[in-house]
């Protein structure tokens, strides 16, 4: 068979390269948050730490109660992230404690939550619909959000 009559159908390594992908750009934090962080789960205190301790002062804490004692000793924060579902004091007791005891604290407490599960959770999202961050969230999203709320509460 001969090949010369026909074309050459190669690409070129060169154009064969896939481009780059384009990332979006960081956010630049207008100023540096204090954030708490309440979780049982270590991978998402760990991952959400990761995330946001670039631009803010990071404060990771495992229980509800171990927020709660941290708060009634007067301890400040711009956002306080806490799961809704935890054994022990959950994220609903832990607001209801707060809007009593720290109401200072109530426009940065923000949910994270994969949904719901109880009755008296269900009810306080409804009641309050924009205090929660759906899981799984995006690292961006999350960290303009937060820089979004510090900028509210100290702006």
């Amino acid at each position: 068979m001969d090949t010369e009559d026909e074309p050459d159908t190669r690409v070129p390594l060169a154009q064969a390269r896939p481009k780059p992908v384009v990332r979006a750009p960081e956010p630049v934090a207008r100023r540096r948050g204090r954030v708490l962080v309440v979780d049982d789960d270590a991978l998402v205190v760990q991952a959400v730490t990761r995330v946001l301790a670039t631009t803010n002062d990071v404060t990771a804490l495992r229980s509800g109660r171990e927020a709660q004692e941290l708060l009634r000793e007067g301890a400040e924060f711009d956002v306080v992230l806490c799961d809704l579902m935890m054994p022990g004091m959950g994220g609903a007791e832990l607001f209801e404690w707060v809007s009593e005891q720290r109401p200072d604290v109530l426009d940065g407490f923000v949910f994270l939550t994969g949904g719901a599960t109880d009755p008296r959770s269900a009810d306080l999202l409804a009641r309050r619909p924009n205090l929660y961050v759906e899981k799984p969230f995006s690292p961006l999203s999350l960290r303009n959000f937060v820089a979004e709320l510090v900028e509210a509460r100290r702006g």
